[in-house]
């Protein structure tokens, strides 16, 4: 359920922010990054395979619009989710 909450309602939210509000996207990685050090992969798994993986392959926005976000363990898993569409 919440890997279908995040891709309907915050993706399209946070691909929104991004590009009209800094403040804002700013304020979303940080609490996306929370989650990836939660602790409980599950929540990780949200960060990952949602929201990473849609970001990372989303054809409106470039990936370094999103990078500039990330914090560290953020940017570490984007890598290894980068991993699996590298052609």
């Amino acid at each position: 359920g919440m890997h279908i909450k995040f891709g309907l309602v915050v993706i399209p939210f946070i691909k929104r922010i991004v590009k009209e509000s800094p403040e804002k996207a700013k304020v979303a990685f940080e609490f996306f990054e929370k989650m990836e050090v939660s602790g409980d992969p599950k929540i990780a798994e949200v960060v990952e395979f949602t929201i990473l993986e849609n970001l990372l392959t989303d054809t409106d926005i470039s990936v370094e619009e999103f990078e500039k976000y990330f914090g560290a363990k953020t940017k570490v898993a984007a890598e290894a989710v980068g991993k699996w569409f590298q052609k």
